[in-house]
């Protein structure tokens, strides 16, 4: 059920830009206790353009948003996200990915930390900072931004020191 009310929660949220369920109280519908909405009763983003409008609803707007195509998204990529889009969030240019399953995500996360451990560290770069979500993950972050994120979402910030 609270899975169901946080889906309610979002959709109306993002049709009415309410900020629904921002206080964390509970309520009543037709006369019955409902639970209070927090950041986790929400329901995984199907988009890029659902990630952007739950970044949005916390507070951290991503300006210039745009879906890239999978023609567009150069050779470099990894995986084979269902959604990718890119946007400036707090003066970064971060990139969104939405997967299909956790076994997408996870093959995408082991591939990522070993590529760029691998080719990062000949170039002496020793940290990778990502925010994983659920099915869905935000790159080209800082620390700092990664960790706001965390903070104003149920995503979790990643930071992988390469040895």
């Amino acid at each position: 059920m609270g899975r169901l009310w946080g889906s309610v929660c979002l959709l109306a949220g993002l049709a009415l830009i309410t900020g629904c369920g921002s206080s964390g109280g509970g309520g009543t519908v037709g006369g019955a206790a409902t639970p209070a909405v927090t950041k986790e009763a929400v329901s995984a983003p199907k988009s890029a353009s659902e990630v952007n409008a739950m970044l949005s609803q916390a507070g951290l707007p991503c300006t210039g948003f745009k879906v890239v195509p999978k023609d567009q998204r150069g050779t470099m990529q990894l995986g084979d996200p269902l959604d990718y889009a890119k946007c400036d969030l707090d003066g970064e240019g971060i990139v969104i990915q939405v997967w299909k399953d956790e076994g997408q995500l996870e093959n995408w996360e082991g591939a990522l930390n070993d590529m760029v451990c691998a080719v990062g560290k000949a170039f002496g770069v020793v940290n990778l900072d990502w925010v994983r979500g659920d099915l869905w993950t935000i790159v080209n972050v800082s620390q700092t931004l990664a960790d706001k994120i965390g903070a104003a979402t149920s995503a979790t910030p990643v930071h992988v020191k390469c040895e």
